[in-house]
């Protein structure tokens, strides 16, 4: 049988190819073009879906505002003289509402900003039932609102008293036209979204929202089909008579529906061009390929026997037979390729050996990855195998060094000796013998080689090459999420090395070497996290019992460890006044500043919130430990805090201490008893509390103290001293502050601070309390049988004494004992004043209808509202001798104070400034304008006697 010829091989190729080819053209640019029209149909879901999650969002936004309105007490208060106030704020804040209405369950109006319907008619509405059914957030109908001219929509927020019944409900208009715009993304051509109501209104309509918003859809079986799909897109024809393709979102708990719609012929139009075009090119194509099939035949017939007989001879064993250079393009590359392949035979295996060697580095590297788990164990190694195993003259491994501009080696292998001593591995544009091959791989993040050093343009260290020789190189970024991180830097002997294909290996390298190098920082990082604290850098609860524990081994029994549990004070303050983010950098210095003052931060800890630990180690008593503890906490706060704002903060701490062994073996235990302790410190007012024994001690005293208090009570222990209040323009005595003090038979005049802060642990104060208003009652009353100008006195008010319901009883009862000059005053402290404003204000007015006068003690320590303040029914405010001791020696206290006077006199409040120890102090604050001063240039608290006798005399106020 006769074989065919090339010429039939090709024209029949020609037709078997075309054909089928054509065909599958054809059904391609079918199957494509239903492809695009169902990703069209799914992007107008898509756009459906964003639409809806846009209008969700802004209802959420909404939502969330009206839900902080409805928390406001003055909104749950139900009274239009409060409400109006804040539709009025919120009219200035939110200008794009048309309206804000706040309304009772009955639908009465309490305020709103646009005139409104009535009762009756607001209460018919469905939406207005379903808020004052509780719930979330419930959306209207479109409305139009006459007033403004403009279409909205009604939001509805119940508003629940405090017990959680809906009382009744916040509403406001969201403007439809400024809704559209922050809702609708940019539309393609022809595309039209809309938002319909349950009613069948447009709340939102891309295409003339001014025709559209607020009209109802002529056709209600539109509305009912869109309802009915529940998945993909359906076509139908919409209210402008165009054939379209739908796809719908409903917005869930509103009950509207997001339509989207593209006309049916946009959609299809790029099928039909694209399926009349393939059918043209086809059957030009099939035409074109028979001529030229029948043309190229009888060019290739004759190299293509040519080449059969070269490769016959090959194939006898003929190895320097050669097939003749002509013919078509293809058949002469073909007979090229095959010369040549003849010709870079023993290229070849050089090559081949080449790839195995790279093959080998990659092979070992791995099975480095697998078991290695420390950074500078894998870069050593790395740069071994690739000597040994790879053969490279010479190998080293860097990392990026940001702040200094360059990469610096970690580790190398092979004829190193003084390369790195030679230039700098930099970042930047190279110079004249600087390495510029490394910071262009790091910059651009792409490999770079170099395969004939000797002739490269390029700036490299040709001279310290060319004597190790080395004639070929390649620098490989390490990129570890997205940015290199370091080089590996491979040197070869030969020339020409690093061809495409060891490239392409030496790449799988590199990012094997990054991934393995990401996987170890991840690591290290994971341990971080599991042993460190975050914020503060400092061990955590975990790391430090793991330190204690050892600690606790080498210690033994007969060498003593103590345990210090620290609490900062009033740090719940700081976070709620200053924000967390100002609290957890407190956190962050404090924890700085103990690891400095200790001197070593193994020894420190942070066991969570603002607990601190510290290990004192050595043998030592309790009055070491305490001695001890006492100068470290003088350290760690014995100088402000400065925050990055400016904020300039003075803390103090407590401290619980548990001592190894007595009070425990093991982390937990010594923990937990430190933790008791700290919390016995934070109860009994003192700054350091030891457990078990020394605590013990400590209780047995305070019971023993706490009973000579009682008897106290009983035998009339407690005496009164008095100090004066003078005039600071008059020079004359305007009053007397009474401060209690214990005369006791056992210790003597004991002072305050030794036995108040008992008083108002055990209750006692609320009994002290009201004997010493009682006596500065009665004393008064004397001064004032005696003939004497009494001066009216001031008693301290406890936060105990203040938080009884009966307080304004005893105040009452007291001022029995002198009924007829009633001269005696409050003085309460400002951080009490604002426990409990509202209730505070309503017993201090009760008390100052008695005839009693209220001064804010302390005043400028704590975190008082002026707003309060000019409610508050007091006519003193006293400023702190903190300020006044300081001010003379800080500007800024000294403004702090003048500013506090000014405060006060524009509220109409007397200012009285304690601590006055000095006559410079008393200048400048009479040049302040200040009223009154209390200090020691004038006289120290006396006894009742002794303050009389200071009366009768009528001595000059001023020494």
């Amino acid at each position: 049988m006769r074989r065919p010829t090339i010429r039939g091989q090709l024209l029949g190729l020609a037709l078997a190819v075309i054909v089928p080819v054509a065909g599958a053209v054809i059904y391609a640019i079918v199957d494509a073009s239903r492809t695009s029209l169902a990703q069209a149909e799914r992007e107008i879901e898509n756009l459906a879906a964003t639409t809806a999650s846009a209008v969700e969002a802004r209802l959420t936004e909404n939502e969330q505002l009206l839900s902080r309105l409805a928390q406001r007490p003055l909104v749950k208060a139900m009274d239009p003289r409060r409400c109006d106030p804040i539709a009025e704020g919120f009219a200035r804040l939110h200008p794009d509402y048309v309206n804000l209405a706040v309304r009772d369950v009955r639908g009465n109006a309490i305020c709103s900003l646009l005139p409104i319907p009535p009762a009756s008619v607001v209460i018919q509405f469905p939406w207005v039932q379903q808020a004052i059914r509780g719930g979330g957030l419930v959306a209207g109908d479109a409305v139009r609102d006459r007033a403004v001219g403009r279409w909205f929509s009604a939001l509805l927020y119940p508003v629940r008293s405090d017990h959680g019944e809906v009382i009744g409900f916040l509403a406001i208009g969201i403007d439809l036209l400024g809704f559209q715009q922050r809702v609708l993304p940019a539309l393609p051509k022809d595309v039209v979204v809309s938002v319909i109501d349950q009613q069948g209104r447009f709340l939102v309509r891309s295409e003339n929202p001014e025709q559209w918003i607020g009209v109802a859809v002529r056709n209600p079986e539109i509305v009912k089909e869109a309802r009915r799909h529940t998945k993909g897109s359906y076509r139908t024809t919409s209210m402008d008579g165009v054939d379209r393709y739908f796809a719908h979102q409903t917005i869930t708990g509103t009950g509207w529906l997001v339509s989207v719609g593209v006309p049916e012929d946009t959609l299809l139009a790029p099928f039909r061009r694209q399926l009349w075009t393939a059918l043209a090119i086809v059957l030009g194509t099939l035409v074109l390929a028979l001529v030229l099939a029948r043309r190229i035949a009888a060019a290739i017939a004759k190299p293509v026997h040519d080449l059969e007989a070269a490769t016959a001879k090959v194939s006898a064993g003929d190895l320097r037979a050669r097939a003749p250079i002509g013919g078509p393009a293809e058949i002469a590359t073909v007979a090229r390729e095959f010369n040549r392949m003849l010709d870079t035979r023993e290229a070849a295996d050089a090559r081949i050996r080449n790839l195995n060697r790279v093959y080998a580095v990659l092979s070992d590297i791995n099975a480095l990855i697998v078991r290695v788990r420390e950074r500078q164990e894998l870069f050593r190694e790395a740069c071994r195998i690739a000597v040994e195993a790879g053969q490279f003259r010479m190998a080293w491994i860097g990392v990026v060094d940001r702040d200094a501009g360059a990469v610096k080696p970690l580790a190398w292998d092979g004829d190193v000796r003084d390369f790195f001593d030679v230039a700098p591995l930099e970042l930047t544009q190279p110079r004249p013998g600087g390495h510029g091959l490394t910071g262009k791989a790091v910059r651009e993040k792409k490999p770079v080689v170099s395969n004939d050093v000797a002739n490269d343009p390029q700036r490299m260290m040709k001279k310290e090459l060319a004597e190790r020789g080395i004639n070929s190189l390649a620098i490989l970024p390490l990129i570890v999420e997205g940015e290199a991180v370091g080089v590996v830097a491979l040197y070869a002997a030969e020339k020409g090395f690093f061809d495409a294909e060891e490239m392409k290996l030496l790449g799988e390298l590199a990012e094997d070497i990054s991934f393995a190098l990401d996987h170890i920082e991840k690591l290290e990082k994971l341990e971080y996290v599991a042993y460190y604290d975050m914020l503060t850098g400092l061990a955590n609860r975990a790391l430090f019992n793991e330190r204690l524990t050892q600690r606790l081994k080498v210690a033994g029994d007969e060498h003593g460890l103590a345990l210090v549990i620290l609490n900062i004070e009033r740090f719940k303050t700081v976070n709620d006044s200053l924000g967390r983010h100002a609290g957890d950098e407190l956190l962050k210095l404090i924890g700085r500043r103990l690891a400095q003052c200790t001197g070593d931060p193994g020894l420190v800890g942070r066991l969570g919130g603002d607990h601190f630990a510290v290990m004192l180690g050595g043998k030592r008593s309790a009055d070491e430990i305490a001695s001890t503890v006492e100068n470290q906490v003088r350290d760690y706060f014995g100088e402000a805090f400065q925050l990055e704002n400016g904020t300039e903060l003075r803390l103090s701490g407590r401290a619980g201490v548990a001592m190894f062994p007595r009070d425990g073996s093991d982390f937990e235990t010594l923990n937990r008893n430190a933790e008791a302790a700290l919390k016995r410190a934070k109860a009994s007012g003192e700054r350091l509390v030891f457990y078990a024994g020394h605590m013990t001690e400590k209780v047995a005293e305070q019971l023993t103290l706490e009973n000579k208090m009682r008897r106290a009570l009983d035998r009339n222990e407690f005496v009164l001293h008095y100090q004066p209040k003078v005039d600071l323009q008059l020079q004359r005595i305007e009053g007397v502050e009474a401060l209690i003090r214990w005369q006791s038979s056992d210790f003597g005049l004991v002072p305050p601070m030794d036995f108040i802060p008992l008083l108002e642990e055990t209750g006692m104060i609320l009994e002290a309390g009201a004997w010493a208003m009682r006596r500065a009652a009665l004393d008064h009353r004397s001064w004032v049988e005696g003939g004497l100008a009494a001066p009216r006195i001031s008693v301290n008010v406890s936060a105990f004494q203040l938080r009884k319901r009966d307080f304004v009883q005893t105040v009452q009862a007291a001022l029995a004992e002198d009924a007829k000059s009633a001269g005696l005053d409050l003085e309460i402290t400002e951080s009490l004043l604002m426990e409990d404003v509202e209730e505070n204000i309503r017993k201090l007015a009760a008390v100052r209808d008695l005839g009693v006068n209220i001064a804010v003690d302390d005043f400028g320590t704590g975190y008082s509202s002026l707003r309060y303040l000019a409610r508050l029914p007091v006519q003193t405010v006293k400023i702190d001798r903190s300020f006044i001791v300081t001010m003379l020696k800080d500007s800024n206290t000294m403004t702090l104070v003048s500013t506090i006077i000014s405060l006060a006199h524009s509220l109409r409040l007397k200012v009285v400034a304690e601590g006055v120890d000095s006559e410079e102090q008393a200048v400048v604050l009479r040049a302040m304008k200040c009223d009154q001063m209390q200090g020691y240039l004038i006289s120290k608290p006396l006894p009742l006697a002794e303050l009389s006798a200071f009366l009768v005399s009528a001595r000059p106020a001023t020494r």
